[in-house]
């Protein structure tokens, strides 16, 4: 935008002050800042740049500019994502499929800095096991938000690599029993910029994923049988700030 004085001349030495307003587009995507990787980055960048000014043989010459980097949050929810969203389970099995096992979150759409209450519920060993009957012990557990990126160079060429944004471990108060039990842990999600929202565009795709890694065994099996166990609780799923 151009700002015009109402005539043109010289101005006195002082301090001068003048505020000036810009408008947002609620459709441009939020601003995104990928961590610089040997297989490629990215980043959508929003800039407020000043431009000053003066008349020099009737022609408009710069003598002075300076810019701010902001960081501008999307906060438009689609309004189909906002009403009677049901929650998101995750089934899968541990122990070749002798022991059903689900994770629950309240939606697929969550939204930064909320605090999600995550939902593990673990049923008895199957009577296809040899453990039936027997109790199953986690010995530890974590919670995991993934950052999944896909970029498409402007030559063609395509990457993708994950992190892991934050990890919770959960070390105490998992039941030791036979089952059916199950626990709900609160997980509070990251605010920007330490994560972007969920983006789609022509050069990249960022989505995330909360997984829970256990270390699980049966109540005869000795410690140093356990086993690692990943359960991928939320792919790519949505994620919006307010």
């Amino acid at each position: 935008m151009d700002l015009n004085r109402p005539s043109t001349g010289k101005i006195a030495a002082g301090r001068y002050s003048k505020d000036v307003s810009a408008t947002i587009d609620p459709l441009w995507p939020s601003s995104v800042k990928m961590a610089p990787h040997a297989k490629g980055f990215g980043w959508v960048k929003y800039v407020f740049t000043v431009n000053f000014n003066k008349l020099r043989l009737g022609a408009l010459a710069p003598v002075l500019a300076a810019s701010q980097e902001v960081w501008v949050l999307n906060s438009t929810l689609p309004t189909s994502l906002l009403q009677g969203v049901p929650p998101l389970i995750a089934q899968t099995a541990w122990k070749k499929s002798t022991i059903p096992v689900s994770l629950t979150l309240p939606s697929e759409t969550l939204t930064m800095g909320q605090i999600v209450s995550v939902k593990v519920q673990m049923n008895p060993f199957t009577d296809k096991s040899k453990y039936m009957g027997q109790t199953i012990d986690v010995l530890k557990a974590s919670f995991i938000l993934r950052e999944h990126i896909l970029g498409n160079a402007p030559g063609g060429q395509q990457f993708k690599y994950t992190r892991d944004v934050i990890s919770v471990p959960i070390t105490e108060g998992w039941p030791h029993s036979i089952g059916p039990w199950e626990k709900t842990v609160n997980l509070t999600m990251p605010t920007s910029p330490q994560v972007s929202p969920t983006t789609t565009t022509k050069y990249f795709k960022i989505s995330y994923t909360i997984i829970l890694v256990m270390k699980l065994k049966a109540g005869s099996q000795k410690e140093k049988k356990a086993d690692d166990y990943e359960l991928q609780g939320m792919h790519c799923c949505h994620f919006f700030c307010l």
